[in-house]
């Protein structure tokens, strides 16, 4: 992807994209699970742009539905985890709203916080098992 392309890219992450740390907590096999997701997500009417996104960034395309009023579908591209970084890296020098910027700070710091605060709480229910 060229420069002018990151730069295209990241005007239009910043319009129609979004940026989100999620929690997960699965039971497998009696155990209770959990697990950090971050996620980069962009929704378009035109499924070809998200398509030459997946290309160089890889991820997943979504039918997310069809608004009857404009009589269009929409679609949505995701990306996670080193993915999703790996795009964070490559649009952010061109990112130009500070909104846009905030919302992958405060992602990070979500993620963050809440890895400290797992290993706290399991480390002392480990603790808790052992006595």
């Amino acid at each position: 992807m060229t420069v002018n392309d990151l730069a295209w890219l990241a005007g239009f992450f910043e319009g129609e994209g979004s940026v989100g740390c999620y929690r997960r907590r699965d039971k497998i096999n009696g155990h209770i699970n959990r697990s950090f997701s971050f996620n980069v997500s962009i929704s378009q009417k035109d499924r070809a742009i998200l398509e030459w996104i997946k290309r160089d960034f890889y991820g997943t395309i979504s039918y997310m539905g069809h608004l009857s009023s404009l009589g269009t579908h929409i679609w949505r591209w995701d990306c996670r985890s080193s993915y999703a970084r790996r795009f964070l890296e490559a649009v952010q020098p061109y990112l130009r709203t500070r909104r846009k910027l905030r919302q992958i700070k405060t992602a990070f710091s979500r993620m963050k916080k809440w890895r400290k605060h797992e290993k706290r709480t399991s480390t002392r229910s480990a603790y808790a098992t052992k006595i």
